[in-house]
């Protein structure tokens, strides 16, 4: 009688082992997020570079030269974030436009070395923003800027420990205008520009001008 019992306990286990159980046999629900297509990137050529917009409400390239509304990156990045480079820029800016030159940032143009650059009348107001601060830095300046038609050549060694020095001269009295270091490295390896009703006319970077 108890063999009996024991085969039929057996078979009973055996089948509450092999049917359905709802918990554990459910279908995997696939995700298909990655699946989905991913809006192409938007690609444009200025100063001579490849550019790929990141938000543009408006901007216009032509001429090789770009204005209105809008941010971008250049596509070729740096090798690495400890570096310094000469940045290029000339540019033009009416009552209420802004340029903001992003160097040293990642590849949405965040945790960088900014410099903001906006018309106080008819003089050119420069601000430096980093992760770590947000300083005006025209009440240092040994020379005045002009804001309507500015060309500006900016050194940012980005590789002096925390520090990065920033050296900027004026390429219309070829004055060397601002020298100092400021608080707040950059974490990235891209630059790029964005814009508020404004007009650049040439943008790029090269070897440093200040070489030390």
């Amino acid at each position: 009688m108890s063999k009996v019992f024991y085969i039929v306990f057996v078979l009973l286990l055996s089948a509450c082992g092999g049917g359905f159980n709802p918990d554990l046999d459910q279908p995997t629900q696939k995700d298909d997020s990655a699946d989905k297509p991913q809006p192409p990137k938007i690609i444009k050529q200025f100063s001579g570079q490849k550019v790929e917009l990141l938000n543009s409400n408006n901007l216009v390239f032509e001429n090789q030269m770009v204005q209105g509304t809008g941010l971008f990156k250049f596509t070729d990045s740096f090798e690495r974030p400890e570096m310094g480079f000469n940045f290029n820029l000339d540019f033009e800016l009416d009552a209420n436009s802004e340029v903001r030159l992003i160097s040293f940032a990642d590849e949405n143009l965040n945790n960088g070395v900014e410099l903001i650059f906006t018309p106080k009348g008819d003089k050119l107001k420069i601000t430096f923003q980093s992760t770590e601060t947000k300083q005006n830095l025209t009440p240092f300046f040994r020379a005045v800027v002009s804001a309507k038609a500015a060309k500006l050549s900016i050194d940012i060694h980005n590789d002096h420990s925390s520090l990065p020095h920033i050296i900027i001269w004026d390429e219309n009295t070829h004055k060397e205008v601002f020298d100092s270091s400021l608080a707040g490295r950059g974490f990235g390896k891209y630059w790029g520009l964005e814009l508020v009703e404004a007009k650049v006319n040439f943008a790029n970077v090269s070897e440093p001008k200040d070489d030390h």
